[in-house]
């Protein structure tokens, strides 16, 4: 489980965080200025291609690090969805927080999206949302960049990629994909960012072959 204390109290490598996910997620993200809380919004383009044309949707994110607190995102923290979406011209809402939101902030956004004289769609990630989201493969360096106490305690896991044949194993920073006919292979690579050591290496990156 991801101790999302290890991010200082201030917010700003949250943001950072989030910020990492979206663009992994292909989601074109950009500052906003800072808001009356000293945090900074985070404007995304989803693009999606859909049965007869495109299309695009511009969302406003929102993120709210209230870890240290452990309290729930309640409707007041939020300020006014509706006026900060039409201000930047988002027809989406999003928002990102390490603890959980409130029932109250629930129902707020379920009434926005229910209304359709909003225009607007509203979404939320909390801190199990994200903690899915980094033990995909390919978000495992921004796990052990942002916790790397948290990934250091975390277990083997291993993930099947959608073939019988098919695994990648993640260990401390250690990353083993295999593949298996007559032969399998396991390649074992190291992850850049979770050690400074692995850089002086002269060659960070073994091949192995598995005879079964």
């Amino acid at each position: 489980m991801i101790d999302f204390r290890e991010l200082p109290e201030d917010g700003t490598a949250f943001e950072q965080l989030v910020r990492e996910l979206l663009l992994i997620a292909d989601l074109h993200p950009q500052w906003t200025g800072k808001g009356p809380d000293q945090g900074r919004d985070i404007i995304i383009m989803e693009r999606a291609l859909g049965y007869f044309d495109g299309f695009e949707r511009r969302w406003l994110v929102q993120c709210k690090h209230f870890a240290h607190s452990r309290r729930s995102v309640g409707r007041d923290d939020v300020g006014s969805v509706i006026d900060d979406c039409r201000q930047v011209g988002a027809s989406g809402y999003l928002m990102v927080c390490s603890t959980q939101p409130s029932s109250g902030l629930v129902t707020k956004l379920e009434e926005i999206r229910n209304r359709p004289e909003n225009g607007l769609t509203t979404k939320t990630w909390d801190a199990v949302d994200i903690e899915k989201r980094l033990q995909e493969p390919r978000c495992f360096s921004l796990g052990h960049l942002f916790f790397p106490q948290s990934f250091a305690a975390t277990p083997w896991k291993i993930y099947n990629k959608g073939a019988p044949n098919k695994w990648t194993a993640h260990y401390k920073g250690y990353f083993l994909h295999l593949s298996s006919r007559i032969a399998g292979a396991i390649r074992v690579s190291r992850n850049a960012s979770s050690s400074s050591r692995v850089s002086k290496r002269s060659n960070p990156v073994w091949n192995l072959r598995l005879f079964v």
